[in-house]
């Protein structure tokens, strides 16, 4: 029997327990008692990286503890399989070359990997591109990890740092992880992956995942609870929102434990648990959570959320971590990991007073804060007293927190002169509700300048700022109502460090003067702040997915009808923040006189742009010549388009999606009665009154133009593009609520359009019954709705309900 056809056997737990060694780096007299000859080193070498293995080869054929493990080499290559060949081949013959040289140098080394020094050197050839198939990356490493034969084996990659260093951390994990395993009597007929702080991550979450689809119907609670300890120890935990149930005193968390793209779409055999522990992580209070799908951008569900609650009056004042663990009565495997703070907790997080209930605690007040220190993990700071006394003791504590970051805190000087600033102009804006509105920078057409219309009109003296910039185009719309402000000026970037309540039609990012980075001020100042947050949104989420609580952390989040409403619940992570109020910008929907014009406004596609925020990535289809660009071409070119304008005496005037303004610049029409939109004398909404007809492929502004009334032609081009490659599940469903005729083709457009202009732009009244469906409210108060349920959480913060 060769040692590959040995079957697995598995060191007794008293064995492991005495043999392995503690949290320090194992020292060579504990490692000379472990079975490291049933231990698999399985090295990941990305391309042609011959020379550093050939140092790390050297290096363990030398270490007298390493040297007993058996080394599978697995080559991570591209996409051609006539290179790739070429390059293991070049990389066996190496490795040979490297070893017999070796060998002839060292004679006394030549028995270090067993009587044929490459017996256990194995080449494996694994292809990984840079966005690989989730299933043949699972697959791959599955058929490497099949060669294994040993009881464990452990993932490594070549090391940046020192050789040196690297040798003696490596032999500190096989210790530790060993030691562990036999702690819990780990025993099952399957090797077993040992886990390891390796940089590399997609090989153990592909194991993850091929071992969590391979479970039986009842699994060994030992091994699924091991698996459990993997996956968060391998995997990403961060927390994406945070909620006070002030009746039950408790704190809701919504964290997420996640895997990327291996995350397990059927429920995992484990839960954890969520914890408030000591800045030295002792545990202080502890509860367990429970699994929920997530739903991925792409309509997909995942087992990634956890959710659970933890009492308040449980927690014991302080400057305490938030932390998750598996929930596990194995002590070995209840190791805690930090929950990473995403925008969702830090952007929305202000200092939150809880009054007390009852006679027993009828004055006393909790105050609390989350926060992050240095940008780390999530803290959670929480004082209880009474009256003014505590309400001074509060504040102490949060000048001592300003005072360490303005001299030491993370965010660069910027940030810190940010936080410097606020704290001495405090006193000035102590009782003063300020309020900033805003939309993209250079925009005051959408539900941001409707709302602060409203309140200018309605309400003069309240503190309502427009922030928009100083030569914006569309800055005349809203300089005669007054408060308007420069953005990123002095001072726009005061009133942010003192705000109580920031709306945007868009994202709170636009409203960040450029002086500040998102991510600088999200981390360090946002939660001093502790703005309410508003998203005014800029059209309806028939497709809701993408927005995720993490992402955005708003307060209040608005939409218009139930089946919008329990969407975005649902997808989002959002709960309560979701309410139905209308949009601000229906209040000024009156249909105007008939103006003879049509108005065409296709919605952009995700792979004709690059990235909105951050550093621009090339989009991931040329603009020129695609199916998008070649449909908007024929048809504003098309000759039967002319003559059907000009039959019926109209015009058409397209509107290009904003993310897609830059390819349309310079458009050249062929007939006199198509031009382009106006956007700088006539806004957005102008033009939307003004047509008498508009056709559309997916724009959500369809919606806009049902509650005024005006006839919707829909036309699907590129349909299986666009499903592809833009579009994610929706609660909309074109061919069962659209509010208009669906066209295909460009042939087809043309006939629904002829046939419209024919009967004088009237509506079919077969598709009333859909619009009203559409719309919870069909009035002109939205705008009063959306101020009154802003007022309405700001006066519970205050109050402390």
């Amino acid at each position: 029997m060769t040692e590959d056809d040995r079957p697995l056997q598995h060191v007794p737990h008293d064995a492991l327990a005495t043999a392995a060694a503690t949290d320090a780096p194992a020292e060579p007299a504990e490692l000379a008692h472990l079975p490291l000859e049933e231990v698999t080193l399985v090295l990941l070498v990305s391309g042609r990286r011959r020379r550093p293995l050939k140092r790390w080869a050297r290096r363990v054929r030398k270490d007298p503890d390493l040297s007993r493990c058996r080394v599978l080499v697995v080559r991570k290559g591209g996409s051609d399989p006539e290179s790739d060949a070429e390059a293991e081949a070049d990389l066996e013959d190496d490795l040979e070359d490297d070893l017999e040289a070796e060998s002839e140098a060292d004679p006394e080394d030549g028995d270090l990997l067993g009587p044929d020094p490459l017996a256990d050197l194995d080449i494996v050839q694994l292809t990984e591109t840079l966005e690989p198939d989730e299933g043949d990356v699972i697959e791959g490493y599955a058929r490497i990890f099949a060669s294994v034969t040993t009881p464990w084996f452990i993932v490594t990659s070549l090391p940046r740092r020192r050789l040196s260093t690297y040798k003696q951390k490596l032999k500190g994990h096989i210790a530790r992880e060993i030691e562990r395993v036999g702690e819990v009597g780990l025993s099952v007929d399957r090797p077993v992956m040992l886990y390891n702080r390796d940089r590399s991550k997609v090989a153990p979450r592909a194991h993850l995942h091929r071992e969590l689809a391979e479970l039986g119907p009842d699994p060994d609670r030992v091994y699924t609870d091991y698996l459990a300890f993997l996956a968060l120890a391998t995997g990403t935990a961060r927390l994406e929102g945070v909620d006070l149930r002030s009746t039950d005193r408790e704190l809701e968390l919504f964290a997420r434990v996640s895997l990327g793209r291996f995350n397990s779409h059927e429920q995992p055999p484990w839960s954890y648990r969520l914890v408030v522990a000591s800045p030295s992580r002792e545990v202080l209070s502890e509860q367990t959570a429970h699994l929920e799908q997530r739903l991925d951008n792409q309509g997909g569900r995942r087992w990634e959320n956890v959710v659970g609650r933890l009492p308040v009056d449980e927690i014991p004042e302080g400057h305490h971590r938030l932390m998750i663990g598996v929930d596990t009565p194995f002590a070995a495997l209840r190791t805690l990991q930090g929950l990473q703070p995403r925008a969702g907790v830090l952007a929305p997080a202000r200092t939150v007073l809880l009054r007390g209930e009852g006679q027993r605690r009828a004055a006393v007040e909790t105050r609390y804060l989350m926060h992050t220190v240095r940008g780390s993990d999530t803290w959670i700071t929480l004082q209880r007293g009474l009256g003014g006394a505590a309400r001074r003791r509060w504040g102490r504590s949060m000048v001592r927190k300003d005072a360490r970051a303005i001299l030491k805190g993370k965010g660069g000087k910027r940030m810190r002169l940010a936080r410097l600033v606020r704290l001495a102009t405090r006193p000035f804006y102590a009782r003063r509700e300020i309020w900033l509105i805003g939309e993209r920078a250079d925009t005051a057409q959408d539900n941001g300048f409707h709302l602060f219309r409203h309140l200018r009109e309605s309400q003069p003296d309240r503190e309502v700022y427009y922030i928009i910039d100083a030569d914006s185009p569309q800055r005349s719309r809203v300089e005669h109502l007054g408060h308007v402000v420069d953005h990123s000026s002095a001072s726009h970037r005061m009133l942010m460090m003192h705000a109580s309540v920031l709306a945007n039609a868009y994202s709170i990012k636009h409203m960040i003067p450029r002086q500040w980075t998102p991510s600088g001020y999200t981390r360090s100042l946002a939660w001093r702040v502790g703005a309410h947050r508003v998203y005014l949104k800029h059209g309806v989420h028939v497709s809701p997915t993408a927005v995720k609580r993490g992402t955005g952390g708003y307060d209040l989040y608005l939409s218009v009808n139930p089946m919008e409403r329990d969407a975005l619940r649902e997808s989002s992570g959002y709960r309560d923040q979701v309410l139905e109020t209308g949009m601000p910008r229906y209040d000024t929907l009156v249909p105007t006189p008939p103006s003879r014009t049509i108005l065409f406004m296709p919605t952009w596609r995700r792979y004709l742009v690059p990235k909105l925020f951050g550093p621009g990535d090339e989009a991931s289809v040329p603009y020129e010549g695609s199916t998008y660009e070649r449909f908007i071409t024929g048809l504003m070119h098309s000759p039967e388009l002319h003559h059907i304008l000009s039959r019926h005496d109209y015009r058409l005037q397209l509107l290009p999606h904003y993310n897609l303004r830059q390819e349309m610049d310079g458009f050249e029409f062929t007939s006199d009665r198509t031009e382009m939109a106006d956007t700088t004398s006539n806004s957005f909404q102008d033009l939307i009154r003004g047509c008498d007809a508009f056709v559309t492929d997916y724009s959500s502004v369809h919606f806009d133009v049902a509650y005024l009334g005006t006839p919707i032609i829909y036309t699907h081009f590129d349909r299986t593009e666009y499903e592809d490659g833009h579009a994610v599940p929706s609660w909309f469903d074109h061919d069962a609520d659209a509010f208009g005729p669906v066209a295909s083709t460009l042939n087809e457009t043309l006939t629904e359009l002829d046939a419209l202009l024919a009967r004088g732009c009237t509506r079919d009244p077969a598709y009333q019954p859909r619009v009203d469906a559409a719309f919870t409210f069909h009035d002109h108060h939205n705008s009063e709705r959306v101020v009154e349920e802003i007022d309405a959480m700001v006066d519970r913060a205050r109050r402390g309900q």
